[in-house]
């Protein structure tokens, strides 16, 4: 049987090294981004000593265009263990490498070791409880990444109780696309190119002939990617933009009121 999970793209021979981005793609032009966290693993199990840990980000792009601070939001599945083949394959795609950071040396994780029926750390050791977030002690395949990514994303689309009207998306539009040019004038499209790529494919999403299902779960997803992090592009700020103090006032006012239309709208569909 075909393996679908996962969009092949361009295949690599080259060894994952840690700080490594990568996009995986399990849908068409839906891109979730992953980082390799350790590589040369050492641990009590023969099948696991060698291989590279990897933790994969809750948040689309239809853009192979990093988030900034993407690395500092929630992960889509628990971390897992690989060998090359993702990158063999094609499955994963190196985008650029980003050290990791000690939040992310820090996350809470461990496993689930089955045979020994307990919780236990990347080496095997055994941990007294359930991390936050918990996987299957063992190597894992490129086909089980798939796996567990799709049923991530079909378990995010069962919660969708209720989709965004045409309005709200409609007002979404609107304030996207005012926010986009104050972030664009004001800040500069080389500095935030990008949280603009970001806010463009939201727009692009809503213009899309998709049905309205997919375009409420893009939409949660990008939302959630932008706001997911310090220093998010919600406490953009106009300041020694050569304009009066006044008229900076005027266009942080407008800046902050239409992120309010959107956070009021998005809100209500995220649980």
């Amino acid at each position: 049987m075909a393996f679908k999970e996962l969009i092949a793209m361009k295949k690599s021979l080259k060894h994952p090294e840690e700080g490594d981005v990568f996009v995986l793609q399990p849908q068409k032009n839906l891109f979730y981004f992953g980082k390799v966290i350790r590589t040369n693993l050492k641990s009590t199990d023969s099948f696991i000593n060698g291989m590279t840990l990897i933790y994969i980000y809750d948040g689309t792009c239809n853009e192979k265009v990093v988030p900034r601070h993407f690395d500092e939001g929630e992960l889509l599945i628990a971390p897992i263990i690989v060998n090359n083949q993702p990158w063999i394959k094609g499955y994963f795609e190196f985008v650029e490498n980003i050290s990791v950071s000690e939040r992310e040396r820090n996350l809470e994780f461990g496993f689930w070791d089955v045979l020994r029926q307990e919780y236990v750390d990347i080496q095997g050791k055994k941990i007294r409880e359930k991390p936050k977030y918990c996987g299957i002690y063992g190597l894992g395949s490129y086909g089980a990444v798939g796996e567990e990514v799709q049923e991530a994303i079909q378990k995010s689309n069962n919660v969708y109780k209720y989709l965004l009207s045409k309005e709200e998306m409609l007002q979404l539009r609107m304030s996207y696309i005012e926010i986009g040019k104050l972030v664009q004038k004001y800040g500069g499209y080389e500095r935030y190119s990008a949280e603009l790529k970001y806010l463009m494919s939201q727009v692009k999403c809503i213009d899309s002939d998709e049905d309205d299902k997919s375009k409420h779960q893009y939409l949660i997803q990008g939302y959630k990617g932008m706001v997911g992090y310090k220093e998010n592009i919600s406490e953009f700020a106009i300041c020694n933009s050569g304009e009066s103090k006044e008229v900076e006032r005027q266009l942080n006012r407008k800046f902050r009121e239409e992120w309010r239309k959107v956070g009021a709208i998005m809100r209500k569909y995220i649980l």
